[in-house]
């Protein structure tokens, strides 16, 4: 993944090389497979349209074969590389590896290794919480001994998984999910079925950028702005269509923080004593964050950093009306550090004909 960010692709294209004209038993296959999407990328110089991720997982394996009603029990770690290939939906390939289980009645034991892949979406369904379904395939590696004889088989069985996920910040989570794998092994070394308790923690690239310290900001910052209708309101009332307003001052945030820091709190009290000072009582909050990291993180980011705003003015007597947490923020900036703010919006300007040049003066 440097390379890719170097745009190195003499480089890229000569490891591929290298994987590629290995024998491809299938962990080769599977490295082949994961770098072909990114060597196209490279080959283009073009930035990653994705956000690639690594995830490494364990836990506990039931194995049951209903043909003879044996039950036994295995562990099982794992290793992924994936994407997320479109809004809240992964593409991942794993190695899962599976350890012996002993039959001590039928004097066997059976080594399994799968590699597969699953297409998985994550669905919101609070702060930092997503409900995950993936469905996929995997090709399996058996190897069965039972007394002197041993065997052989390999083949390709689907797979199901749910569980939960839990956004630890915005490059690490963790998730815990029931896998499902059907009809491992074949006629010569019989099936079983795998049901699979997994623990795992993912790593999203995208990464942490390097902190840079916060540009000068003029105590009043007045923009031109043309606001339409938000797509992800918090309270009932919606802001109007489109109105032409001013934005009295951003706040701006450090990198995944929504702390408000010495500076945020100058900048709010002042716009706190203007507004007394002129009886002007109502603000509107709009929330960003850069478009690193996952959507629901960043939307439960951006709405903390409102929440913080929002407390502030009413400690101060004012009222806020809206209180609009927007997430991600695409528009193209020469620093992503403009994208992490909070923009405050007078109210009594709002559907009012003012001229778009007014300046406020604190």
């Amino acid at each position: 993944m440097v390379l890719t960010y170097l745009g190195r692709s003499d480089i890229f294209t000569y490891l591929l090389r290298i994987i590629c004209m290995k024998k491809l038993n299938s962990l080769y296959l599977l490295i082949c497979l994961n770098m072909l999407p990114v060597y196209s990328v490279v080959s283009a110089e073009a930035n990653f349209p994705f956000d690639p991720f690594v995830e490494v997982v364990g836990g506990y394996s039931k194995a049951l074969d209903s043909g003879t009603g044996l039950s036994e029990n295995a562990g099982v770690y794992g290793i992924g590389l994936g994407m997320e290939i479109y809004k809240n939906v992964d593409l991942k390939a794993q190695y899962q590896d599976y350890s012996k289980i002993d039959v001590d009645s039928k004097a066997l034991s059976v080594k399994t290794k799968i590699y597969n892949y699953e297409l998985s979406y994550r669905y919101p369904v609070g702060h930092d919480v997503s409900v995950v379904a993936g469905l996929g395939a995997g090709y399996w590696k058996m190897t069965k001994h039972q007394g002197s004889s041993t065997f052989m088989a390999n083949g390709v069985a689907p797979m199901a998984r749910v569980g939960l996920d839990y956004d630890i910040d915005k490059n690490i989570s963790a998730s815990l999910s029931y896998q499902y794998v059907n009809a491992i092994g074949d006629l010569f070394t019989g099936e079983y079925d795998a049901h699979n308790m997994l623990f795992g923690v993912k790593y999203s690239f995208g990464g942490r950028e390097e902190m840079v310290p916060a540009p000068a900001l003029d105590r009043v910052v007045v923009e031109d702005f043309v606001v339409e209708e938000q797509p992800t309101p918090v309270i009932s009332e919606v802001v109007p269509m489109a109105f032409c307003n001013k934005i009295v001052t951003p706040i701006m945030f450090a990198f995944d923080e929504s702390v408000l820091s010495a500076n945020n709190r100058a900048e709010l009290r002042a716009v706190s004593q203007y507004m007394k000072a002129n009886n002007l009582n109502g603000v509107s909050l709009v929330g960003y964050t850069d478009d690193k990291g996952s959507e629901n993180y960043n939307l439960s980011l951006s709405k903390r950093r409102v929440d913080a705003v929002e407390n502030f003015f009413e400690n101060e007597g004012l009222i806020v009306r809206h209180n609009i947490a927007n997430g991600k923020d695409r528009t193209r900036f020469k620093s992503e550090y403009a994208k992490r703010r909070v923009d405050v919006y007078v109210d009594a300007l709002l559907n009012k004909e003012i001229a778009c040049d007014q300046k406020f003066a604190f």
